[in-house]
């Protein structure tokens, strides 16, 4: 982000609400294309901050998504060691039976998740 040195002085206050008179030191003038050019600048500025801050949400979402995959996968990690304990028992147990309703689950949720 570029930054821009600018010197100012302070306002008087006057009762009558008149604007200074050019010849009071403190005013500023300046031209109408720089002006325009300094707000151009700002607005660039504040376009490029709201886009990094986006940027920033959009990564931390996805994160969040890839570390529910993430532990989908050790469930299916886990189901595939109880299936090979469980090969010679007849039909899967309660706990297989759950572990892969969970991983299909969060499989699916987290889907989900990145498409919103």
């Amino acid at each position: 982000m570029m930054h821009r040195r600018v010197s100012t002085q302070p306002f008087e206050f006057q009762s009558d609400f008149s604007a200074p008179r050019a010849e009071e030191p403190g005013r500023i003038d300046m031209p109408a294309d720089e002006f325009a050019s300094l707000l151009a600048q700002a607005r660039a500025e504040g376009l490029m901050e709201g886009r990094a801050s986006a940027a920033s949400e959009d990564g931390e979402r996805m994160q969040a998504v890839s570390d529910k995959l993430r532990d989908a996968l050790g469930d299916l990690i886990k189901l595939a060691e109880h299936l090979e304990a469980a090969s010679g028992n007849d039909g899967a147990s309660p706990e297989v039976r759950a572990l892969i309703k969970s991983a299909a689950q969060r499989l699916v949720d987290g889907q989900g998740d990145l498409f919103t």
